[in-house]
């Protein structure tokens, strides 16, 4: 399958991210796979490198409920926390978009992923240019907030204080976008900024709530 570039002002453009009210510059798209996708209402998933070394923090106490959310699931998929929930996505063939910090140019798929791309269940993004063949701290910055333009919510298992995800999280709060985490002591931070816990009920009225066109 060949990569498409998506302008802004393409038909198949994610009508959230053409939205978004955090964003000064939006970015052409390069999409792999099917980017019908794209218009879905997601879910982003976003964490801290490092979480608490106890459930429900763990990939097996966090993928029943990305799984019943029945929401496509958005993310980086680098921290380890997110990657460990990508492999039991992809096992479960849930629809998944993973969006790079780096362009699309060079990228090595695994088997599984070009199933999963032909299926229908897996797209990849890139919001840079080809040239940018490695990923930075700068880059990994502007894709997270890419993502959570895209997604209809996002779901912060953890944000350690003081974080660079603690500190989008603050960013989408203040934009009014909804934040859910954890039920946890660990996060009485994303608590204290507006963030709810994430229930199969919680989540579920987000599939049910009307793309935005």
């Amino acid at each position: 399958m060949t990569p498409v570039a998506l302008s802004p002002d393409h038909p198949d453009y994610p009508a959230r991210l053409n939205a978004a009210p955090g964003l000064t510059r939006l970015p052409t798209l390069t999409v792999l796979g099917d980017r019908a996708l794209l218009q879905a209402n997601a879910l982003a998933l976003l964490c801290s490198r490092e979480v608490p070394p106890r459930p429900p923090f763990t990939a097996e106490g966090l993928l029943p409920l990305l799984v019943t959310s029945k929401l496509p699931i958005i993310s980086g998929f680098h921290a380890p926390l997110e990657k460990a929930c990508l492999a039991g996505l992809m096992q479960s063939g849930h629809p998944t978009i993973q969006v790079l910090a780096r362009g699309l140019d060079g990228l090595r798929l695994r088997p599984a992923q070009t199933t999963a791309i032909a299926a229908g269940r897996l797209v990849i993004v890139s919001p840079f240019s080809a040239h940018q063949r490695r990923a930075s701290v700068a880059l990994a910055q502007r894709r997270n907030r890419v993502m959570t333009a895209i997604a209809i919510a996002t779901l912060v298992p953890y944000a350690a204080p003081n974080s660079k995800a603690s500190a989008l999280v603050q960013a989408l709060a203040e934009d009014g976008s909804p934040i859910f985490t954890l039920e946890d002591s660990e996060t009485a931070n994303l608590q204290a900024l507006g963030a709810i816990a994430a229930t199969p009920q919680s989540l579920a009225q987000l599939s049910v709530t009307k793309p935005s066109h």
